[in-house]
C-alpha cells in the first residue's frame, strides 16, 4: 500500500514517491505515534532493472507503503520526464537519519546485516559516516577498565614500568593510567630523575606524571610545567600555554587528552571483535544515545536455507519487538525477509537498506560526498569491490541506466 499524500513518478513501471528524506523520517514517527507500521524500499537503477523483468520481484514494491530513489540516473530520469523528485533518498542515509528520529522519541531499533563474527572487514577509512548529519566519533571513556590500559597510540612507545611516559607519537597510557605527552622528551627508572629535558615533550618520573611539550622544568613535587611558560595551578592540572605554577602534584592537560585517546582506541579494538550488526549499532547508539537498541543479527550466508535457522531467526527478531528493523542482506533477499517478518510485527517499520549496515559498521568504504551528489557512487563501489560488482554494474546496470535515460523525454513528450 501507499501513503497517498505523496504524488508517485513512474520510472519504467515502478512508482516512486516524490518525498525528501526528511519527509520519511516525519512520516514513521507519525505513524509508529499512532501504532501503525511500515515497509520502506529504496530502489537503485539496479533494482529496478530486477523489477521490470520479474514480476515476482515487482510483489516487493507492490507492497511497500514508501518507495524512495536511492540513486542519482533515477533523480535525472524524472527530470528529464518533467516530474522531478526531490532528491536522492539512499538506505545508506536513512539508517541515519531515522535513527536520529527515533532516537528523538526513545524509540527501538533492531538492526540485521553486516559480516558475522571472525569474517574478516575490509579496509576502510570512511565508514560510511552520514554527511553534515551527526558525528559518530568514539566515545572517551574505556569500559571497566581505563586506568589499567595500555594501547598503543601513533606509533607510541611502550612503558613496562608504573608511571615511566615515553614521549613520541601521540602518547600512552601505562597502568598508572596517565597519558604520556606527544613530542621527543625522555623518562628513567627512578624518581630521582625530576626534572625535564628542555625541547620536546619532556621527562615522567614514578607520579605518572607526563610533561608536555616546550622547555618546562619541574621541581621536587614532580609536576611538569606545559610548554611554553605555561605552569599548573593548585588543582594540579598544568595549563598548555599557560603561567601558573603549583606546587601540587597533577596531571598534564596533555596527558589527559593523551590518556583519553588511549582508553577510546583499546575500546575500538574491542568493538572490533563484534560482528558488522553489533558494530554498527553501536555506532548508533552512541551517535543518538536516547535510541534503543532492541538487538542485532549477523546471519551467516544461506541461513535462510535452513528452515529451523531461519525460523530461530525470524524469532528472534520477533521477540525483540523493535519499532523499526534495518534488515541489509541485498535485494531480494533483505524483501523476502521482510515479508515473513511483517505479519507478526504489524505496528513495526521496515527498512531494505543493502549495504547500509556494512557502511555504518566500518566494513566498507562510503564513497565521498561529491561522487554521491555527483552519481558517482557507483564507480566508487566498484572499486572497492570489483569482483563482486563489475558484472552487475557494467554489464547490467550501465546499459539499462541509459535506456531509462534515453526513454525520459518521451515520456515527457506523451504527458498532456
Amino acid at each position: 500500500m501507499a501513503i497517498e499524500a505523496f504524488e508517485r513518478v513512474h520510472l519504467d513501471g515502478t512508482g516512486i514517491d516524490r518525498i525528501t528524506e526528511d519527509e520519511v523520517v516525519a512520516v514513521v514517527r507519525e505513524s509508529l505515534a499512532r501504532g501503525r507500521g511500515g515497509r520502506i524500499i529504496t530502489p537503485n537503477v539496479d533494482i529496478l532493472r530486477r523489477v521490470a523483468a520479474d514480476p515476482g520481484a515487482r510483489r516487493h514494491l507492490d507492497d511497500a507503503d514508501l518507495i524512495v530513489a536511492d540513486g542519482m540516473p533515477l533523480i535525472w530520469a524524472s527530470r528529464l520526464g518533467g516530474v522531478p523528485l526531490p532528491e536522492r533518498v539512499a538506505g545508506s542515509s536513512l539508517i541515519w537519519s531515522l535513527s536520529e528520529g527515533l532516537g528523538r522519541d526513545a524509540r527501538s531499533v533492531f538492526v540485521v546485516g553486516g559480516a558475522p563474527a571472525g569474517r574478516p572487514s575490509a579496509p576502510s577509512g570512511n565508514p560510511g559516516a552520514p554527511v553534515s548529519r551527526t558525528s559518530t566519533g568514539s566515545r572517551s571513556a574505556d569500559e571497566g577498565g581505563g586506568a589499567r590500559t595500555v594501547a598503543k597510540v601513533r606509533g607510541a612507545k611502550k612503558s613496562d614500568k608504573p608511571g615511566v611516559g615515553r614521549a613520541g607519537g601521540a602518547g600512552k597510557s601505562d597502568k598508572s593510567g596517565v597519558g604520556r605527552a606527544g613530542g621527543a622528551g625522555k623518562s628513567d627508572k627512578s624518581d630521582k630523575s625530576r626534572a625535564g629535558r628542555a625541547g620536546g615533550a619532556g621527562k615522567s618520573d614514578k607520579s605518572g606524571v607526563g610533561r608536555a611539550g616546550g622547555a618546562g622544568k619541574s621541581d621536587k613535587s614532580r609536576v611538569g610545567k606545559a610548554g611554553g611558560a605555561g605552569k599548573p595551578d593548585k588543582s594540579g592540572v598544568s595549563e598548555v600555554g599557560g603561567a601558573r605554577k603549583s606546587d601540587k602534584p597533577g596531571v598534564s592537560s596533555a596527558a589527559v587528552k593523551a590518556a583519553l585517546s588511549a582508553a577510546a582506541a583499546a575500546k575500538a579494538a574491542r568493538v572490533a571483535g563484534r560482528d558488522g550488526a553489533a558494530r554498527a549499532a553501536a555506532r548508533l547508539a552512541e551517535a543518538f544515545p536516547d535510541l534503543r537498541i532492541a538487538g542485532t543479527l549477523s546471519p551467516e550466508f544461506g541461513f535462510e536455507e535452513d528452515e529451523t535457522t531461519y525460523a530461530d531467526f525470524c524469532a528472534t527478531v520477533v521477540a525483540a519487538r523493535p519499532d523499526l528493523v534495518f534488515v541489509g542482506l541485498g535485494f531480494p533477499k533483505q524483501e523476502l525477509v521482510i515479508e515473513r517478518l511483517r505479519p507478526e510485527l504489524p505496528g513495526t517499520w521496515f527498512v531494505g537498506c543493502g549495504a547500509a549496515v556494512n557502511f555504518v559498521a566500518g566494513d566498507i568504504e562510503r564513497a565521498p560526498r561529491w561522487m554521491q551528489r555527483t552519481g558517482l557512487e557507483w564507480a566508487h563501489r566498484l572499486g572497492v569491490e570489483p569482483r563482486r560488482l563489475a558484472g552487475r554494474y557494467l554489464r547490467h546496470d550501465a546499459p539499462y541506466a541509459l535506456r531509462l535515460l534515453a526513454r525520459a523525454p518521451r515520456r515527457r513528450a506523451r504527458r498532456p
